[in-house]
């Protein structure tokens, strides 16, 4: 517990926004940090704090870089040039944090995905594998009917998924 706290505190004090090396690792915004709070990234990844390993922590941060990397990348998309908090809450949804009933398409993903924290070629497959559903839903949770689109509309195959919301087998070639 201490330990996340510790690097946490660390990330924190560090930045307030996103910044990366070419092939290091990245800060991560508070912001984002924050946001974390709101979905079960932590219990979903079978981390418990209280035990929490070196691994687990990296495996959390990992998986948040790459959050990060798809919300500056929708936002990008969407003409603007800093994610803003409907964005990162679309980046949560893309890899299936919520709604909480969404079938988790993105899951079996997550560990390459969160190669992003210390791999550019992973943060640019992220920033390019983006699908249009995924750039339409910022809008969506600004207006309320995010939930109900992403339970109701969007694809319930991996096929489609990878489609129309994040191409995560891109990932594959990017080591």
């Amino acid at each position: 517990m201490r330990l996340a706290i510790v690097v946490l505190a660390i990330s924190i004090a560090i930045s307030s926004t996103a910044a990366a090396q070419e092939d290091g690792p990245i800060i991560l915004p508070d912001r984002l940090q924050q946001l974390a709070t709101e979905f079960p990234v932590a219990e979903r990844l079978h981390i418990s704090w209280a035990q929490a390993s070196l691994e687990d922590i990296g495996r959390y941060v990992g998986l948040l870089s790459a959050v990060n990397e798809v919300a500056n990348s929708i936002a990008l998309k969407n003409d603007r040039k800093a994610a803003s908090d409907d964005d990162y809450r679309a980046a949560f949804s893309v890899f299936c944090f919520w709604p909480v009933n969404k079938p988790p398409l993105a899951e079996p993903f997550w560990n390459t995905a969160a190669e992003a924290y210390g791999s550019e070629k992973v943060r640019m497959a992220l920033g390019q594998s983006i699908g249009p559903l995924a750039v339409a839903l910022p809008e969506m949770i600004k207006d309320g009917s995010a939930s109900d689109e992403v339970l109701k509309k969007w694809p319930q195959t991996k096929a489609e998924y990878m489609k129309y919301v994040i191409d995560l087998e891109s990932l594959k070639n990017a080591k």
